[in-house]
C-alpha cells in the first residue's frame, strides 16, 4: 500500500512552484464553483545558465557598441581642437618617386608607436622640404594615423602660433592668459604634438625662437613624449644652420628620425588666360 502511495504522490505532485501555485488557484476555483484551466507545460523548463550566458553576451555587446560610439566622438573632438583633418591621410595622399621615401619613413613612424603599451624610447619626427612639397599634407597623415591608433590627445600648431604662446602681454585679459596657458600645457602634455612650419619665411631662427622651441623639446623628451617638425629647408644638410646652435643640441636628446619631401611644389597651380603662373 505504501509503494501504491508514493506512485499517486509522484504522479501528482507538481513539477514546478508555477505548476503547484496553478494547482492551489484551482482548488480555490473549484470550490467557488469557477472553471480554472489546466495548465499545460510545452517544453521543457528554460535553462537558467543559457538565459544568463545570452543576457551577458547582450550587455557586453551593448558595452561593446557604446565604447566605440564614445571613443568616435573623443577622436572628433581631438581632430576639431587639434586642427587634424580627414582630408589627408596615408589612404588618400598621393605618393610619388619623389616624395615616396618620406612618405614610408612617416607611415613607419606611426607604426612603431602605433599602441600606448609599445615601451620604446620618444621619437622626434624632423620633415624637411621645400615650400609646397607636402610637407604639412603629410603631417597630416602622421597626426590622423597616430591619433586612430592610440586615440590619445594629438594636436598640430604652426610655429608662428607656438612662438605666440610664449609672448606676455600686460593688456591681456585673465580669460586669454588662461587660454594660452592651456594651449601651451596642452603642447607640453600630449600624446603627439606636430610643430608645423619652421623657417618658412626662409630665414633661420631667432635666439628668442631657439629658446622657445628647446624649451618644449626638452620637456616633452622628458616626459617621453613623441614629436613632429616640419621644416623649410632647400636641403636636410642644412638643418644645424637654419634652426641653430640651442635647437640643435635639443634635438640631440631624442633619437632622431629624418625625412625629406623631394620635387617640386605639389600644390595646385595658378593659370591666368591658360597661361601657369609661377
Amino acid at each position: 500500500m505504501a509503494d501504491q502511495r508514493d506512485d499517486v504522490t509522484k504522479k501528482t505532485a507538481p513539477s514546478s512552484g508555477i505548476e503547484e501555485l496553478l494547482g492551489e488557484i484551482r482548488k480555490i476555483g473549484s470550490s467557488g464553483g469557477h472553471d480554472v484551466p489546466e495548465f499545460k507545460r510545452e517544453g521543457p523548463l528554460p535553462d537558467p545558465v543559457a538565459m544568463r550566458r545570452e543576457e551577458t553576451h547582450r550587455a557586453t555587446e551593448i558595452l561593446k557598441g557604446r565604447r566605440v560610439h564614445l571613443r568616435e566622438l573623443n577622436i572628433e573632438k581631438i581632430m576639431q581642437s587639434g586642427g587634424i583633418t580627414s582630408a589627408f591621410t596615408f589612404s588618400n595622399i598621393i605618393v610619388d618617386q619623389a616624395n615616396r621615401t618620406a612618405v614610408d619613413t612617416a607611415r613607419m613612424f606611426c607604426l612603431s608607436h602605433a599602441r600606448p603599451s609599445v615601451t620604446k624610447p620618444p621619437e622626434l619626427l624632423l620633415l624637411s622640404g621645400a615650400s609646397g612639397s607636402g610637407k604639412s599634407v603629410l603631417a597630416n597623415c602622421v597626426a590622423y594615423e597616430w591619433l586612430h591608433c592610440r586615440n590619445k590627445d594629438t594636436m598640430i600648431i604652426g610655429f608662428s602660433r607656438f612662438e605666440r604662446l610664449r609672448y606676455y602681454d600686460q593688456g591681456e585679459g585673465e580669460e586669454l592668459k588662461k587660454k594660452r596657458a592651456d594651449t601651451m600645457a596642452r603642447c607640453l602634455g600630449c600624446d603627439l604634438l606636430v610643430i608645423d612650419g619652421l623657417c618658412e619665411s626662409g630665414q633661420g631662427l631667432t635666439v628668442y625662437q631657439q629658446k622657445v622651441l628647446s624649451e618644449i623639446i626638452r620637456s616633452r623628451q622628458e616626459r617621453s613624449l613623441c614629436t613632429m617638425i616640419t621644416i623649410t629647408l632647400p636641403s636636410i644638410r642644412t638643418l644645424h644652420q637654419a634652426v641653430g646652435d640651442y635647437t640643435f643640441e635639443s634635438f640631440k636628446v631624442y633619437r632622431v628620425v629624418t625625412a625629406e619631401l623631394l620635387g617640386a611644389s605639389r600644390r595646385q597651380p595658378m593659370i591666368s588666360n591658360g597661361v601657369m603662373l609661377v
